[in-house]
């Protein structure tokens, strides 16, 4: 699967956000992260699975990490869109004003599909609870699955 050469450049610049050491590298465990702010979003299992082959601390290259992308990009399954998960959280929007309970979305997030740890919720809702418990969920959605 090719890409533009607009797309390789914003993946080169959301790769390089992650070379924390600075010699274009990135480090295994950075890698879903990588993906995912390059538009894709691998479980925890499938990046598990990617990483399983490498070897201690190996560090991965733009090179070595735009195959690993296509991959994922083309044999992904139909995980939804933004819109999709958007649509399936407006049933929580009981008054229609794209807000929804932060203690709602917490217990989706925690009992639906690739669950989360309570921890991990609170810490991921944190950024986008109001003042009175509230999360806007389009806004949440386009957030989390966009980087």
């Amino acid at each position: 699967m090719s890409y533009t050469q607009a797309q390789l450049n914003d993946f080169q610049t959301k790769f390089a956000l992650y070379d924390k050491k600075g010699d274009g590298k990135i480090g295994s465990e950075e890698l879903g992260d990588a993906l995912r702010a390059t538009g894709l979003n691998p479980s925890a299992e499938e990046v598990a699975k990617i990483t399983k082959g490498f070897i201690g601390g190996q560090r991965i290259t733009f090179d070595e990490f735009l195959p690993i992308h296509a991959s994922l990009r083309s044999t992904a399954q139909t995980k939804g869109t933004i819109q999709e998960f958007t649509e399936g959280l407006q049933m929580l929007d009981r008054d229609q004003n794209n807000l929804v309970p932060a203690s709602e979305l917490c217990h989706v997030l925690t009992s639906l599909g690739e669950q989360m740890t309570e921890e991990e919720v609170e810490k991921l809702l944190k950024k986008f609870t109001d003042a009175r418990g509230m999360v806007n969920y389009p806004e949440f959605v386009k957030k989390v699955m966009t980087g």
